[in-house]
């Protein structure tokens, strides 16, 4: 009898513990879609307007082998594009340049985890038949180059 009773009060404490335990009232979430993306506030406000901001990503990977001698260069690339108004358009491009597949070949050993400004670019177009465009491109120093003689 007595082992009766002592399991229905463990029975009842297990019961009692599951039921309080809960708490209904709020839900609790770890992932909050709606506090994924906010807008801007204060000064940011007024400066960006997310509806005319535009960003794509790429990559690309190159391999080179030439008798005993390999090499690799990975290429990442950031591209943001502003839209100030109709008219005024200003562009972006960021790269990141590396070895992803290693390697110790003695020109790239300066670019591993090289980031750079690929181009920046301020276009103007007043009216159909006129275009006002500033342009700045850079591109870091690549071992294909046709100028460079040897490994």
């Amino acid at each position: 009898m007595k082992r009766h009773s002592f399991i229905a009060f463990i029975m009842i404490l297990l019961i009692a513990f599951t039921v309080f335990g809960q708490d209904l009232k709020e839900e609790k979430t770890i992932f909050k879609p709606s506090e994924l993306v906010q807008k801007p506030s204060g000064f940011l406000n007024t400066l960006i307007d997310p509806a005319k901001f535009e960003m794509s990503h790429s990559y690309s990977l190159s391999y080179l082998s030439s008798g005993d001698q390999s090499t690799n260069v990975g290429l990442y690339l950031n591209t943001m594009t502003y839209r100030f108004s109709d008219p005024l358009l200003m562009q972006l491009r960021i790269g990141y340049m590396h070895q992803p597949l290693g390697g110790n070949h003695h020109t790239l050993s300066s670019q591993q985890g090289t980031v750079f400004l690929q181009g920046a670019h301020l276009l103007y177009r007043p009216g159909k038949n006129m275009l006002i465009s500033i342009d700045y491109e850079s591109y870091p120093t690549m071992f294909f180059s046709p100028y460079r003689y040897g490994w």
